[in-house]
């Protein structure tokens, strides 16, 4: 039912010269066109209410009427402004929370509808949230209304992602001179939603590198690491000496003369290493005759640990 006239309440309610009351309940609607003067004359076609007076304004000056010639007539829609409401304006959440149900409601009571403008960090089912990656998006709760209703106003939810925390931790590592680098190895905590990241790990240290240690730089590989804010925990290389063994030769001489040069066999030397061993003996050139140990007292190559085979030397008496 809808009136028109000169007043400014209805049943309690206030409004201006126009009103609509539910035929069945009796009760003010929330139509309120708000006249700012008299109303004459009322015309109903469909949802569309024609309206003559003296009025020059309807609805505040926001729409939802055409005046039309002879001045003081309009034509007015019907349906009732309505709103959103029930929905927070942000979201901020760490990638891995739980989903989240929306709950706006809609004056009219008819279903609110949610549109991700990000689905790879947020997408909705339904009122349903899912938060599917780390960053930004924005959902937009809309209802188009009906005869009755006004599409209502879009309610937009700016929607943050934060990154989790993860850890990245590397194995210490240790090999010979003059090997290959092992595969490192080291884990990967804090992962969520069954995401596979795995770890590994590089250095600067070749075969050729010298002893020492050397650092392993852990970083990870796989899906979804924008995900994730990691702290790392580095590792070391450790390089060990070569085992190299020297084997001094057997010598002779007569007594009186000066040693020979000693010379010995050579085993275990890795990356083209030219070794030269140091050799000594207790055999001087003023010794009486008899046998004397020559002894490995070194070698040029600080990489390998010495393994010596002493030979002794014959001083014969002539």
């Amino acid at each position: 039912v809808y009136a028109g006239g000169n007043f400014t309440t209805v049943a309690g309610v206030e409004r201006r010269s126009l009103a609509a009351i539910d035929a069945v309940s009796g009760s003010v609607t929330g139509w309120n066109p708000d006249a700012n003067s008299i109303v004459f004359t009322l015309a109903i076609s469909g949802s569309t209410v024609y309206a003559g007076g003296v009025f020059t304004n309807l609805f505040g000056g926001t729409g939802g009427w055409v005046g039309l010639a002879p001045a003081y007539i309009a034509r007015l829609d019907t349906r009732i402004n309505q709103t959103i409401t029930g929905l927070s304006s942000a979201i901020n959440v760490v990638y891995g929370a739980a989903n989240q149900t929306l709950t706006g409601v809609a004056g009219s009571a008819l279903p609110v509808v949610y549109v991700s403008s990000n689905t790879a960090v947020a997408s909705v089912s339904g009122s349903v949230l899912a938060f599917v990656g780390a960053g930004n998006a924005t959902i937009t709760a809309s209802n188009l209304g009906n005869n009755d209703y006004f599409p209502a106003q879009d309610v937009q939810i700016a929607v943050t992602v934060t990154p989790k925390s993860a850890t990245i931790s590397g194995a210490n590592a240790t090999r010979v001179y003059g090997e290959a680098n092992p595969i490192f190895t080291g884990t990967v905590l804090g992962l969520v939603n069954g995401d596979a990241i795995s770890f590994f790990g590089i250095t600067a240290a070749t075969s050729l590198s010298g002893i020492g240690t050397y650092p392993i730089t852990a970083t990870v590989m796989g899906a979804n690491i924008l995900n994730y804010q990691f702290s790392i925990l580095n590792s070391v290389l450790t390089i060990t000496k070569a085992n190299l063994t020297v084997s001094a030769d057997n010598f002779s001489r007569q007594y009186g003369l000066a040693n020979p040069t000693f010379t010995g066999s050579i085993t275990g030397a890795v990356n083209g290493d030219v070794i030269t061993p140091s050799f000594n003996t207790t055999g001087l050139q003023t010794s009486n005759a008899g046998m004397y140990t020559i002894s490995v007292i070194g070698i040029n190559n600080g990489n390998y640990a010495l393994i010596t085979l002493q030979e002794p030397m014959a001083q014969q008496l002539m």
